[in-house]
């Protein structure tokens, strides 16, 4: 019985080794070194976005793919509320630093788009600076300490979008600020490939 029990160890033993190294990490995180706990501003396809939610940083989960697919730390879709408008989202997964890699919840961006808003309309947002009022587009957080909508601007250094038979791709990268109702976000920087498992693009 030990000899098998021994051995069913050995074999579950390699077995996660072997696990462990068929998941790749699609995120490339490269601190900022004049702000402790952030990310380097970056437009290059790291997955990632780093912030600080009054003043304590704030980052997204990594972006992880092997045998159960791909785990995405940001999502954007645009989804139809009626025959004249529509809803854009970009939604990023996370937690405070000392959480790394685990869902403490989730901060997005939201626009209140015509529903014929296009991905070629997404394109000419890059490099644009724009006003999140609060009320037609507003950020919204849903984190253990804090949570609620606000207002701020976000800027896009990348605004691309694209589609084909698999599906839509693109990237995004820029930074953002806001006023959330129960405190402060700053400091927010994001860049991030997009592919056809985290765009949903409906008409």
């Amino acid at each position: 019985m030990k000899r098998a029990a021994l051995i069913n160890a050995i074999f579950f033993f390699i077995f996660l080794i072997f696990f462990d190294s068929c998941t790749r990490n699609e995120t490339h995180y490269y601190p900022d070194i004049s702000t402790n706990g952030l990310s380097i501003f970056s437009n290059t396809g790291n997955n990632a976005f780093s912030c600080l939610i009054n003043g304590q940083p704030w980052r997204t989960v990594n972006r992880t793919s092997g045998w159960g697919g791909t785990r995405y730390e940001v999502r954007m879709a645009k989804l139809i509320r009626d025959s004249l408008n529509a809803l854009l989202t970009i939604t990023w997964q996370g937690n405070f630093l000392g959480y790394d890699n685990s869902y403490g919840g989730y901060i997005s961006l939201n626009f209140s788009v015509p529903v014929n808003f296009s991905i070629n309309d997404f394109n000419s947002w890059q490099g644009k600076r724009l006003i999140i009022d609060g009320v037609n587009n507003y950020f919204e957080a849903q984190l253990p300490s804090i949570s609620g909508a606000g207002k701020g601007t976000v800027y896009f250094d990348q605004a691309f979008l694209q589609k084909d038979s698999a599906g839509f791709s693109g990237r995004i990268s820029g930074l953002l600020e806001a006023e959330l109702s129960l405190g402060q976000l700053t400091s927010g920087r994001f860049d991030h490939i997009l592919d056809p498992g985290n765009v949903y693009f409906y008409y």
